[in-house]
């Protein structure tokens, strides 16, 4: 079977064959929920890989603000009359290089001073040894909480513009291509893609752009997919003039429109 396929603009008839013209083959294939695993599972591994290279850096930095912020609040100096120069060597960043040589460095010498108060070997530890070294490891156990909660935002956010950018490329698609691939066979698809608009244009609206999540850049993409999804072909209008281009040539589908 082969249809008689009008242009918008043009009146011009073009003999083609199912299989090339087959639009709900080509949206699966392109936009299809195969397409979009693959391309969220490439973002997913790629955004993943990208925080990893920098998580050393980022775990440097965020012990270097926490030394800075709590240290000296936690640990006063002299209370367990340890050198100046022992506390000066444990506050500089750099001499970390992980949390758990830091805790268990610094653990040993504060073990050290306490012994030389209370005597060699103490078990168990006085209260307020414990507390101080309780005290920093549970700030710095929220810390690495906030850590994992900000790579996890950074792969969702990633993943989400990967989502808007598909979806929106299917309707740019339509967009621009309506009258060439508008038929009665396309019309069950074509209805469930901008049935589907009023719920992306939603969630950019109500979840994705308030969440707070994405610098200007990505919103102002977020804003320029609604924009394309309030674009193109709708309501009955556009449906009865495909419809009657279909059926009729140019001038008596026009000439009908005109009418109604």
């Amino acid at each position: 079977m082969k249809y008689n396929l009008r242009t918008k603009k043009h009146n011009d008839i073009t003999n083609v064959t199912d299989k090339y013209y087959d639009y709900k083959q080509h949206f699966n294939k392109n936009f299809g929920n195969d397409s979009i695993k693959i391309i969220i599972d490439k973002i997913q591994v790629k955004y993943q890989d990208i925080w990893y290279q920098n998580e050393d850096k980022t775990l440097f930095q965020m012990f270097s603000q926490l030394l800075s912020d709590e240290f000296h609040n936690i640990f006063t100096k002299g209370l367990f009359n340890i050198h100046d120069e022992v506390f000066k060597y444990f506050i500089d960043a750099d001499n970390f290089y992980s949390y758990g040589d830091w805790y268990n460095a610094f653990y040993e010498v504060l073990s050290d001073a306490e012994n030389k108060i209370c005597g060699l070997n103490m078990v168990p530890r006085t209260t307020q040894f414990t507390q101080i070294i309780d005290k920093f490891d549970a700030l710095h156990e929220i810390k690495l909480k906030q850590h994992l909660k900000n790579k996890i935002k950074f792969v969702k956010s990633a993943m989400v513009m990967a989502k808007v950018q598909h979806i929106r490329a299917l309707h740019l698609y339509i967009n621009r291509n309506y009258y060439k691939l508008f038929s009665f066979k396309t019309i069950p698809i074509l209805k469930t893609i901008y049935n589907n608009r009023f719920k992306h244009m939603n969630d950019i609206n109500t979840f994705i752009i308030p969440s707070g999540d994405f610098d200007k850049d990505r919103c102002d993409y977020l804003l320029l997919a609604l924009k394309t999804f309030k674009k193109g072909p709708l309501g009955q209008c556009h449906f009865i003039g495909s419809v009657l281009n279909r059926l009729f040539c140019k001038d008596i589908a026009l000439y009908i429109c005109e009418f109604i």
